[in-house]
This record gives structure tokens, sequence and C-alpha cells, in this order.
């Protein structure tokens, strides 16, 4: 995904007094002038200095709907992989806590996109976005124990709807919902349907995320600790087909990398066949 976007007005003029009226922080309205002071300090997209402090919420979303194709959208992306994050250190309250609270931008933000799109429908740039919040909508409501119904379905029409294999986000998106809707099997009590979707996700062709970066393995710990260590074992030789493949990549860096990842999945099975669950963060 790209990390900087052209800063433009929608042609139809999004009238910023929604924005200014709906998003409040503790009663407190947006005000003009706030607004503006933020999309200054902000406009340049920061990959690493982002506005992640709840305060600056209602900033961020009233910038979203005034300059849907700036880079506000990337803002919010980033502000809940900094949620993600931080869930991990914390205990099962602190964490549903801090997934429910996320909530309160992500769909707002996805709502807003949503507009967008529908007054553009030529700009497939922009048409990314809603359904990546979605999936992150729908993670946080997993995490925060509310409502799986609607979590299946986006996750159903979301790979119903991953045609276009030539995308950078065709490997995502079969990793990401085929994730959720394991997770969401669990909670149903559906064991080997659970297991199945973790086996698609590691199916995955990979993506440029996938390959570098890596998968979380959130599912993979959820069967492990219910002792399908067998399942998980395969699951990461799956995964070891775009993420540890040193003798497939042609670049020193990238080899050295991939070579990494190989280890650590070697170590992690070896972890499982003792009869053991990772405890690496990408796991948590």
């Amino acid at each position: 995904m790209k990390t900087t976007r052209a800063i433009s007005m929608l042609a139809s003029g999004l009238l910023i007094a929604v924005a200014l009226s709906a998003c409040k922080t503790n009663q407190s309205p947006v005000t003009t002038a706030q607004l503006d002071a933020f999309m200054k300090r902000w406009e340049t997209y920061e990959a690493f200095k982002t506005p992640v402090d709840p305060k600056d919420e209602p900033l961020l979303l009233a910038a979203l709907e005034k300059d849907p194709k700036g880079p506000w959208a990337t803002y919010v992306i980033m502000k809940f992989s900094q949620t993600r994050f931080e869930a991990r250190q914390l205990d099962n309250a602190g964490r549903t806590a801090r997934y429910r609270a996320s909530l309160n931008y992500l769909k707002p933000a996805r709502d807003t996109l949503a507009r967008a799109v529908e007054a553009n429908p030529e700009d497939k740039e922009l048409q990314h976005f809603p359904n990546e919040i979605k999936t992150y909508i729908s993670l946080a409501t997993l995490e925060a124990g509310l409502d799986l119904a609607d979590i299946k379905s986006d996750a159903e029409a979301a790979l119903a709807n991953n045609t276009d294999t030539q995308s950078w986000n065709y490997g995502n998106i079969i990793y990401d919902q085929h994730s959720l809707l394991g997770r969401v099997a669990l909670r149903e009590g559906k064991l080997d349907e659970a297991k199945r979707h973790l086996l698609e996700a590691g199916r995955t062709p990979g993506s440029p995320q996938l390959n570098s970066y890596g998968p979380n393995f959130i599912l993979a710990r959820e069967l492990a600790e219910k002792g399908e260590f067998d399942t998980v074992i395969e699951f990461l030789d799956l995964v070891a087909r775009f993420w540890a493949n040193p003798d497939e990549r042609t670049e020193a860096n990238s080899k050295c990398v991939a070579n990494d990842h190989l280890k650590l999945l070697n170590a992690w099975k070896q972890e499982l066949r003792a009869g053991k669950v990772p405890d690496h963060g990408t796991w948590k």
C-alpha cells in the first residue's frame, strides 16, 4: 500500500459541518481553526509519527471527511495498528476495552470513506480503504466480544469479491478473512471448521506485506492452545512458502531475512512438537 496520498478535495464538496457536528470527544466539538491547524500539521504523511492520541480522533475523522483522498485514511489504519500492538501487552479485560474503543473511530471512518467512494466510483485507489477498514472493524468486533454474525458475513463477502488475482492485496484478503472466519468458528465451537480456515489462510499466494513483514499467528495460537499442534505445524509449512523461502529469493538482504524467518518457523515447530505454544509477539 502506498504511504502517501495526493491531497485534494472531493469535487462534490462534502460539507465539513457534518464532520464538525458529529465528531466530538467528551462533548467538545471540533472548531474550524482546530481542524485547519491539525490538517496543516499532518498533511505530509509520516509513517512513524502518527496522530494516535485519543484526543485527536475527532480531528482525524473531520479531516477524513473534508479530504478523503488525503493521508487521513492511512493515519486511521496506522492508529489501529498501534492499537493492535498495544493490545498484545494487556490482560483480557484491557484488550477487550482497547478494541471496543477503537470502533469509535473505525466505524465513522468506514462510513466517510464509503460515501467518498460512492461519489468517486472510478477512483480505484480510494476504494481500497473502506474494505481494509471494514476488516479492522471485524477484528476489533471479534476482540471486543461483540456480534459474530456480521464478522462472518463480511469476511465471506470479502472472499467472494476477491477476484483480482493481480492486485497486491489479493493474498492479504485470503489470509485475513480466513483467519477471521477461523476465529469465529472457534467461538462457535466448530473446531474442524476453524482448522480448515487456518489451512486456507496458509494457502494464500502471499503479498508484498505477507512476504516481508509476515502474517499474524493468532488463529494458530488459539488452535495450539486447544492441542491442535499437528494442524498448526502444517500451517507453518504453508507459511514458509511465501515468508521463509530464502532459496527462492535473489536479493542478498531478502535471502537473509527469509532465512531468519525460516529459523524462526523451525523453532516454533520444535516448540509445538513439544506441546508448547510459541510466545512470540505475532502469536498474541
